[in-house]
């Protein structure tokens, strides 16, 4: 026995001399101390975590050569030790310039918003999300945020969309302009007014940091606008000063952009200003094909060519100034473009560069963030104006002078949202936010000329004089000046143990018009293993009629031999709609298969009810209207017995760095949809989901071949689906309602020389003729929406 003792402690002994200590300090790029990285010894369980002043001590085995050092949102290091102290600078995933030097591992770490409302990485959330990173965003020369959304999974869009709307998309199977909350820095720019978000380059992607996208209904975080989800914009504010600047030229476009930003003081009192700006000019979208069924050549009346180039043209100017916490912005934004877009030939006039459809939007925003060591609280005050430019305007083919329109709209935001960590396992968060907004939605026709804006004024219920556009015969139709607020209340609470994340809560919304609502979340995460995990969500959302919906107004004179003799009217007010509700179900799991190979797959199921659609031949009272001719016309209205149940099924597959040499990347998403939808008024059933594709394929590779010289090639399929402007089963049965599948290519080619880079890129690499998303859902839609042919586009940016 006693020889036992003897020989363990001669071995014990061997080991506690074999190893050794080795101590240091760890600190970020500024040289401040960095707290609870994971210091562990590589091949070997050996590990502990540095405390708050950044030092650590370890016992390290004999053999072993390599300490690890990880902790989320830095990038992993790996350091040989060659002494009894090793001191390590991290280096945070955000200051990488070249995102593409990040692993799949890495991305998974970096940290989003828009998900939880408070930081939280990717890995740790139970929701599908996408990150866009500035680097992605000036690679690729994303012009437009739909430039962005065209290269992510389960994403259709349409450029050009339509006259109002400008470029349009479909995230979820919902139209994603109307039904999508986009923000820019957690505040919405969406105009209430309005029936969906313009989109073009005046919404800049020059002066971005990253770009979040979240899927699925979010109303439980925020409001009544996230069915389809939520597109969060992050503005870009470097810690040092920087500059960019680039000119894009094709045959009929132009577009030039800047940054600028300027750093003063330092510590508490440093002062981070910026400036930027995009302008735009195309002279023509080029959509012009030879299928006459879409572009007939002539006008059978006259036999005039109808047709002519179509131009569009857009600008911003945006400037902010933080200071400490406190941080202030203001956005200009501009766009128009051809009024006719996405209609038939066959009804509206493309012939006349006046007929245009363009808005001006101010974006005033202020915010406050107090930090505390378990507690942070973000304050923000915002005002959205939007004016529709009074030059805006259809023209069509029967009548000889163009009908002028009007809308404008103000909304004042206040928001307040804290955090308050118990401890590394329970959050909770809330906030509360109230809206003020003033509109007046879009007006009836005019036909004198342009509405003049001075008759309008900000949170105004007045009506213009009786004699300027008021007379005895419209009355006051078409002039519907109201006020309405919302007051908005949301709670959450996260819980962490190990291998599991459960998130819950809910939003309270009540608005002065439709009165209340309540939309509860459920969503989970479990860990199967370090690098693979499931998620599942509950979400349910609602959407609030606009007031463009509501007091939709058309009306004509009639006349008979020289004399007005009656009013024709198309579209009637209906003050009586109510919201739409989504139910949303998710399941999905994702990991990494290799350092290399990231997957995910995803299934939902989204089920809208109360659709609001527009609705003709519906008969009303003549006693609303002053000399009503006929006693129907069309309005929009909920149907209470249309459905739309959309199942989606998404694979996503990440490659990286698969051929070392030329650093090749490649991403394949593939999605798969299958719905059915009860029709508005007729009841009848299909099985497809209007507008959306039964599959959806996106296949990027990028690669760069020679150093500084780098290539993508952007691949995109969708088969055919049916028009949104299908009504009853008979319109689902015309092979006219159904479009053509198809597959296009883009490809960009870039070359830096320094700080300057070249480009070239090419869309539509083949000329595909397609069609895209069907502009208004109206039988006054074309057979399809064309979309633009083959561009190529050069540039060059300077970045310093």
């Amino acid at each position: 026995m006693k020889n036992c003792l003897f020989f363990l402690l001669i071995f014990s002994a061997n080991i506690v001399f074999a190893q050794k200590n080795v101590s240091g300090i760890i600190t970020d790029k500024s040289g401040n101390p960095v707290v609870d990285v994971r210091v562990s010894v590589k091949n070997a369980n050996n590990q502990t975590f540095s405390d708050s002043d950044g030092k650590y001590s370890i016992e390290i085995p004999e053999n072993c050569k390599i300490l690890e050092f990880s902790k989320q949102t830095f990038r992993v290091q790996e350091v040989e030790i060659s002494g009894n102290v090793v001191n390590v600078t991290l280096t945070s995933i955000y200051d990488v310039k070249d995102i593409f030097e990040l692993s799949l591992e890495e991305l998974m770490q970096v940290e989003v918003v828009t998900a939880s409302r408070s930081k939280k990485s990717i890995k740790q959330l139970p929701n599908t999300i996408f990150v866009i990173s500035r680097n992605e965003i000036l690679q690729n020369n994303y012009m437009t945020l739909v430039d962005v959304l065209k290269d992510l999974p389960e994403i259709k869009v349409s450029q050009p969309g339509n006259g109002v709307h400008g470029e349009t998309f479909l995230m979820s199977g919902l139209y994603g302009n109307y039904y999508t909350q986009i923000m820019i820095d957690g505040i919405p720019i969406k105009p209430s007014v309005v029936d969906g978000i313009p989109i073009a380059e005046q919404i800049n992607m020059k002066n971005v940091a990253r770009i979040e996208v979240l899927y699925r209904p979010a109303s439980a975080l925020y409001g009544a606008d996230a069915l389809a989800g939520v597109i969060n914009i992050i503005t870009f504010h470097p810690n040092e000063n920087k500059t960019y600047a680039e000119i894009i030229k094709s045959k009929d476009y132009t577009a030039t952009s800047f940054f600028a930003n300027a750093v003063s003081g330092e510590n508490k009192n440093r002062i981070k200003f910026s400036v930027s700006g995009v302008f735009s000019k195309s002279s023509d979208e080029n959509i012009y094909s030879n299928d006459t069924t879409v572009f007939p050549q002539y006008n059978n009346s006259n036999k005039i060519n109808i047709f002519n180039k179509l131009p569009a043209n857009a600008h911003c100017f945006n400037t902010s100034v933080a200071w400490r916490n406190f941080s202030f912005s203001y956005n200009y934004m501009y766009r128009n473009e051809n009024s006719s877009m996405g209609q038939t030939a066959k009804l509206y006039k493309y012939n006349k560069p006046n007929l245009i459809w363009g808005e001006t939007m101010h974006f005033f925003a202020l915010s406050h963030n107090l930090e505390a060591s378990k507690f942070s609280l973000k304050s923000s005050v915002s005002w959205l104006q939007y004016r529709l430019d009074t030059r805006s305007c259809f023209g069509i083919i029967s009548y000889a002078v163009p009908f002028y329109k009007y809308q404008a709209g103000d909304d004042v935001i206040w928001e307040e949202v804290g955090v308050y960590k118990f401890n590394d396992n329970i959050e909770f968060v809330a906030g509360g936010t109230f809206t003020y907004s003033g509109a007046m939605p879009k007006s009836s026709d005019f036909f004198g000329g342009p509405f003049d804006e001075d008759f309008y004024e900000s949170f105004s219920t007045k009506i213009p004089p009786l004699g300027v556009y008021l007379d005895s015969l419209f009355g006051k139709f078409g002039f519907n000046p109201l006020t309405y607020t919302n007051i908005g209340g949301f709670a959450q609470f996260t819980y962490t143990h190990e291998k599991f994340t459960l998130i819950t809560g809910g939003c309270y919304d009540k608005h002065s018009t439709y009165g209340s609502s309540l939309n509860p979340r459920v969503s989970a995460l479990f860990n199967i293993t370090d690098k693979i995990s499931l998620h599942g969500a509950f979400n349910t959302a609602f959407k609030a009629p606009t007031p463009y919906h509501i007091y939709a107004s058309v009306a004509i004179p009639v006349e008979e031999n020289g004399k007005i003799v009656g009013i024709d009217y198309w579209t009637v007010p209906n003050t009586n709609l109510e919201p739409e509700k989504l139910t949303s179900y998710e399941l999905g799991i994702r990991g990494i298969i290799t350092p290399q190979i990231s997957f995910e797959i995803s299934g939902f199921r989204n089920e809208i009810s109360g659709l609001i659609s527009y609705i003709k031949n519906v008969k009303f009272d003549r006693t609303l209207y002053c000399t009503l001719r006929d006693s129907v016309a069309a309005t929009w209205t909920n149907d209470k017995n249309a459905l739309s149940i959309l199942y989606g099924l998404n694979f996503i597959l990440n490659f990286r760095e698969i051929v070392k040499p030329i650093h090749l990347n490649a991403n394949l998403y593939v999605s798969y949809f299958k719905g059915e939808e009860t029709l508005p008024v007729s009841g009848d059933v299909i099985d497809v989901c209007r507008s959306v594709p039964q599959s959806l394929a996106k296949f990027r590779i990028n690669f760069t071949p020679i150093r500084n010289f780098y290539v993508s090639i952007d691949n995109i399929y969708s088969s055919e689906w049916y028009a949104r402007n299908i009504q009853t089963k008979k319109d689902f049965e015309n092979p006219l309602k159904k479009n053509d599948g198809f597959y296009t290519m883009d490809m960009l080619l870039s070359y830096k020389i320094k700080n300057v880079s070249l480009l070239l890129k090419i869309n539509n690499v083949f000329d595909e003729l397609y069609g895209g998303i069907e502009a208004y859902g109206s039988s006054a839609d074309m057979k399809y929406n064309p979309q633009t042919r083959r561009i190529f586009y050069g540039g060059i940016t300077i970045n310093f």
